[in-house]
């Protein structure tokens, strides 16, 4: 994906001149080609040949000068770009561990075709396993994530025991030998492949012998584990250094869609979105929670996005977002439109590369997969880095189309729990378990809860305060009063 984006000749990226990229570009392209001139030589070399070779080396040796002067002014001038491009090949595992807390664990997964190699990285030891990959594990993760995207109640005994029966063999599978380096550790996962659709709150930890389906009452591993999803460790690391504080408004946008009601797939509705019915509780729970500037309805434009954003503290997108496998950068945002032109509410996700945003969190709380396709996860990963790049370290998303009475359910705790100072993991997590153990054994189906997932920078936000932040700066200081009033009539009492 990385790659496509820094070749793209129409993708903008924020700051950096065009000429410097296509500079970057050319010199790595006529590296590669002289290293494939030097190796495809023989081990016997004529005269002639010896030296054309070493000419071929020092024109190796000028070209690798050049990109890497080239290079160190992106990384010096330009950061972010360099960040993004670069970010996987700085950093050791010894410079993780520097900066990892020791209540965290980053587990790396990395998938082949054949096999599977995880990294655990603590603060103090780093472990890496490498195991094959038992058949079918593809048409596995598939299976699972087709059981838990839909609820459907004319087979639900039978979608049960498949469901718990698949999601303990493959918590077997991925965790069961490196379970014990992981207790009492909140997880940052770098997914790969298909592991990027994967919500591993999901899976879990031990068998399960019940007659009548209960989603309640299963070991979710999302009971014993807090966790969240890294794009990669550079990158995270990188914002836990260098971000700013911002103590701007939550800006939330939330179009209703209502000029699709009654609408099937058509020109005006190609991808068959649905009004989204339950918003405006969602709504109501950021404004009880926080100050927030909401564009609503007709309101919530491509245009207003673009003249807010970039001084909110945190982005709420209550909408809908169309990912593209087939080329990510494809991938969509989607406002309300203009004059119900259905193609002025498309926002690319290509264009967040050039924007500058200081929000510390974005929250895409509804989301359409397109297609549907399980490739490689790059329009997830395409949306979840484009805002990254922008300069916003955390962004929360769902991995499917989440009913949206339970999306605004998840969201209001998710808000009031900010509210009170929780990390955006842990936040997250309780808003989760909230959900699974109400009284209503289906409504703790994963289809309700599970696709919703935070990837990067967990910590609290850095937001504008919540009301709740508001009002203690008022108690306290009248407290602090109060003890001093009544600190003084004791003085003059004794």
């Amino acid at each position: 994906m990385l790659a496509g984006l820094q070749k793209s000749n129409t993708l903008r990226l924020a700051n950096v001149p065009s000429s410097l990229i296509e500079r970057e570009n050319q010199l790595k392209q006529n590296l590669l080609s002289i290293q494939e001139k030097i190796s495809s030589s023989t081990s016997k070399l004529s005269s002639a040949e010896n030296k054309l070779q070493q000419i071929f080396k020092q024109q190796q040796e000028v070209l690798q000068k050049n990109l890497d002067s080239i290079q160190s002014v992106l990384f010096e001038q330009y950061p972010d770009y360099y960040r993004l491009f670069y970010g996987n090949n700085v950093i050791s595992i010894a410079q993780v561990q520097s900066h990892l807390d020791k209540n965290k664990v980053i587990l790396d997964f990395a998938l082949s075709d054949s096999l599977l190699i995880t990294y655990v990285i603590r603060k103090d030891d780093a472990t890496l396993t490498t195991k094959k990959l038992p058949a079918g594990f593809n048409n596995s993760i598939e299976r699972l994530l087709q059981l838990i995207r839909f609820v459907n109640t004319d087979n639900s005994k039978a979608d049960f025991q498949s469901f718990t029966q698949l999601s303990y063999r493959i918590y077997e599978f991925l965790f069961a030998d490196i379970e014990e380096q992981l207790q009492g550790k909140e997880l940052l996962i770098v997914p790969d492949g298909i592991l990027s659709y994967l919500p591993f709150d999901v899976l879990l930890t031990q068998k399960v012998n019940l007659e009548r389906p209960d989603y309640r009452k299963l070991p979710y591993f999302i009971r014993t584990h807090v966790s969240s999803t890294l794009n990669s460790a550079a990158i995270y690391f990188s914002y836990s250094q260098n971000k700013k504080r911002n103590y701007g408004q939550i800006v939330a946008f939330a179009p209703d869609y209502s000029f699709l009601e009654g609408q099937a797939a058509s020109n005006n509705n190609p991808f068959s979105l649905m009004p989204l019915n339950h918003v405006n509780q969602e709504l109501e729970s950021i404004s009880n929670a926080f100050d927030a500037k909401i564009y609503k309805g007709n309101q919530a434009t491509k245009e207003n996005f673009l003249s807010s954003a970039k001084q909110a503290s945190v982005l709420h997108l209550a909408m809908h977002a169309v990912l593209n496998d087939e080329d990510p950068f494809l991938s969509q945002l989607v406002f309300a439109p203009k004059e119900q032109e259905f193609n002025s509410s498309l926002f690319l996700v290509s264009d967040l590369f050039g924007m500058t945003l200081s929000a510390d969190l974005a929250v895409l709380s509804a989301c359409n997969s397109g297609n549907g396709k399980l490739n490689k996860g790059e329009g997830i990963l395409s949306l979840s880095t484009g805002f990254q790049y922008a300069g916003v370290p955390s962004i929360i998303m769902t991995h499917w189309d989440v009913n949206d009475k339970f999306s605004a359910e998840l969201m209001s705790n998710f808000y009031a729990n900010l509210a009170q100072g929780m990390a955006k993991n842990n936040a997250l997590h309780e808003a989760k378990l909230k959900i699974i153990n109400q009284e209503n054994a289906l409504y703790s189906h994963p289809y309700y809860w599970a696709g919703f997932t935070l990837i990067g920078n967990e910590t609290a936000i850095v937001a504008g305060k919540s009301k709740f932040g508001n009002s203690l700066e008022f108690i306290i200081p009248l407290l602090i009063l109060a003890f001093l009033f009544l600190r003084k009539k004791q003085i003059q009492n004794g």
